[in-house]
């Protein structure tokens, strides 16, 4: 090989080394670049991680014995009520109990039996054509008595484990049979103990008629919920009167329903009350 070809190559190797050098320097810090710029993204990453997975939410402060009901109903009304015999009578009262799938004298013997189970009062007097056209009946020491007020009720809740239901213009109707003492009464309650009736409180049956009709997106059929006194019913000097019942509907059975009512001369009424599926534990 000649000097000069010896030449042109170390020349050419020399070039070589210094260009791949250089673009090896190039590679390396283009590497520790992108290198710097992950650590820095997955620091940063960790550091947002870990505050949202450290970060302390609010305390839960619901009770442990909290119950979850199988359903709800909340309840109220307002307004003036001026009589319990709602007009045209006795079609309204009539009309009512067919609505519920019944009939004022099928629902008014149920009632007479329950009374006289419960409570020891004879009503059997009373006649078929008096339960029909709701008539108001003197029995000596009570007075048996219709209840179709000229006020409605409406719903606005209703619960399930899962979810809410608000409502807006659903009415509740309501229809009872009453019976009220002219005396103050005893009758032997559940294990044996004595309950006095005070003259002028109230035990009665009655149903509640939904009508979910008016709801948008609601079953056009009417939910049927009977209801009785599980003692009595007796507002107080001040026109307040504590409202507890047992509830029965076919689908949810047995309930409770929970609530205060107002009356305030001359004729307004206020209520407010929630029906529970099951019934609350009590006694813990």
């Amino acid at each position: 090989m000649s000097i000069h070809k010896s030449n042109l190559l170390i020349n050419y190797m020399h070039t070589y080394r210094k260009f791949k050098m250089k673009s090896l320097k190039h590679i390396v810090i283009l590497g520790i670049l992108t290198f710097n710029a992950v650590v820095i993204f997955t620091d940063a990453s960790k550091k947002m991680s870990g505050s949202c997975t450290k970060r302390k939410g609010p305390k839960n402060r619901t009770p442990t014995n909290f119950t979850v009901y199988e359903r709800t109903f909340t309840i109220v009304a307002d307004g003036v009520r001026l009589s319990f015999t709602k007009a045209p009578w006795p079609k309204t009262w009539q009309d009512f109990w067919h609505d519920i799938g019944s009939s004022a004298v099928k629902f008014g013997r149920e009632f007479i039996m329950w009374a006289e189970e419960k409570y020891g009062i004879d009503a059997n007097a009373v006649t078929d054509d008096q339960l029909t056209n709701g008539d108001e009946v003197d029995l000596g020491d009570f007075i048996f008595s219709p209840y179709k007020p000229d006020i409605s009720f409406r719903v606005i809740t209703e619960t399930t484990p899962s979810r809410v239901k608000y409502y807006r213009n659903t009415e509740v109707d309501d229809g009872a049979f009453l019976i009220i003492p002219k005396v103050p009464y005893t009758y032997k309650a559940t294990g044996g103990l004595n309950v006095t009736i005070p003259e002028g409180a109230i035990v009665f049956m009655g149903a509640y008629l939904m009508e979910t009709d008016q709801e948008c997106g609601f079953s056009s059929e009417p939910d049927v919920i009977t209801f009785t006194t599980k003692t009595y019913l007796k507002y107080d000097e001040n026109g307040f009167g504590p409202l507890d019942c047992d509830m029965y509907h076919r689908k949810y059975g047995v309930g409770e329903q929970l609530g205060l009512g107002v009356e305030k001369p001359p004729n307004h009424f206020k209520e407010a009350s929630v029906i529970f599926f099951p019934p609350p534990k009590t006694g813990s």
